[in-house]
């Protein structure tokens, strides 16, 4: 039930394939994909959440074009469930210097008095405004995003939109991606007898599977977590020495780092292997089973306690997933901020630089 029509046309386009039919709508959801392969992903994310929630859904597309007229195109279809349609669905195909003009086009196309989700589907390019600019013209009360699959540098870009779009909540799949990993090491801190050594940890060992596309110092999902952790035990402070290792430090407490970026098949590019807490006498560890990377395992060793090591497997989360858990709460999380802060100063030193 697709049809593609002028842009002033969508309204009553719309209304004609609904027929009789009243819609139902919670809000508006605007994806701005960086390339048509990630349109593609986001059509299937929205295929499974937009159903659920009687999303009004915006893909936009765009493409360079110097010869010719700008121009942008639109398609409109309805979302089927099993009780016939249950959701809108527009595209938008901007074409040359038109794209300046998406953030106009995706404000007309907002469903009044409802609230607005912006996701931006992919990395972010150096210098682009365009997730600002929507987030800005359409009030978005969210704008989502993948930490994982942007740049080191980018973590600062998003650091900064959380704090001077102050209307605007930010939701991370890359940090969703991390609470298996939160839950299994905070569980040490939550021994019926707390041990007075993770008090003050000395040591901290991070691995994480490399990135195949310009492989960087850290991943952005490492950092997170890290910038969580730093958050947890109040260390402000990262001084990066040799390749690798780092002194995290704050007003009473201090940490040295040590982060290993290696390759383990089937794992997803920037996650997690293994997390190791030294406290004390204690080793504390989060990690990867060898046979299995989806089985994470929990183990500690320090004389005289006795640690029940335990496994669970992880499932893979994909962006459908994610996705339909923003949208079933979307509102600021004061801890993501505090981490992503954290891990923006964590990687200044060694982020790469933009380019241009």
């Amino acid at each position: 039930m697709n049809q593609r029509v002028a842009l002033d046309r969508i309204e009553h386009e719309l209304s004609v394939l609904w027929g009789e039919r009243t819609p139902t709508r919670t809000m508006t959801l605007a994806a701005l994909c960086e390339t048509p392969a990630h349109a593609e992903v986001a059509l299937k994310a929205l295929a499974h959440a937009a159903p659920r929630h009687g999303v009004r859904t915006l893909v936009v597309e765009w493409q360079d074009q110097h010869d010719g007229t700008p121009k942008i195109d639109a398609e409109v279809s309805l979302y089927q469930g099993p009780r016939g349609p249950c959701a809108e669905g527009v595209r938008l195909f901007a074409v040359g210097d038109a794209r300046t003009f998406v953030p106009e086009s995706v404000a007309r196309l907002l469903a009044p008095d409802l609230p607005t989700l912006v996701w931006w589907v992919g990395d972010l390019p150096d210098h682009d405004v365009l997730l600002d600019r929507v987030a800005s013209i359409a009030r978005a009360s969210v704008a989502a995003v993948d930490a994982n699959v942007m740049d080191l540098r980018d973590l600062a870009v998003l650091d900064r939109l959380s704090k001077t779009a102050r209307h605007v909540a930010l939701a991370d799949f890359c940090w969703h991606r991390l609470r298996t990993w939160q839950e299994l090491l905070a569980r040490f801190f939550d021994l019926p007898e707390p041990l007075e050594d993770l008090r003050s940890p000395r040591t901290l060992k991070v691995r994480f599977q490399r990135r195949a596309r310009d492989p960087e110092p850290l991943s952005n999902q490492a950092a997170l977590f890290i910038g969580w952790l730093m958050t947890r035990f109040g260390l402000t402070h990262a001084k990066w020495g040799e390749p690798g290792k780092a002194r995290l430090s704050g007003p009473t407490a201090e940490l040295l780092l040590e982060v290993v970026p290696e390759q383990v098949e089937g794992v997803a590019d920037g996650a997690l292997l293994a997390v190791e807490l030294h406290a004390g006498p204690g080793c504390y560890a989060v990690k990867r089973a060898v046979e299995d990377p989806f089985v994470i395992c929990w183990e500690g060793e320090r004389p005289g306690v006795p640690f029940p090591n335990q496994c669970v497997r992880s499932h893979v989360l994909d962006d459908g997933t994610l996705l339909e858990r923003v949208l079933l709460r979307p509102v600021r999380d004061p801890l993501y901020e505090a981490s992503l802060a954290a891990a923006a100063t964590l990687v200044a030193d060694i982020a790469p630089k933009a380019r241009g």
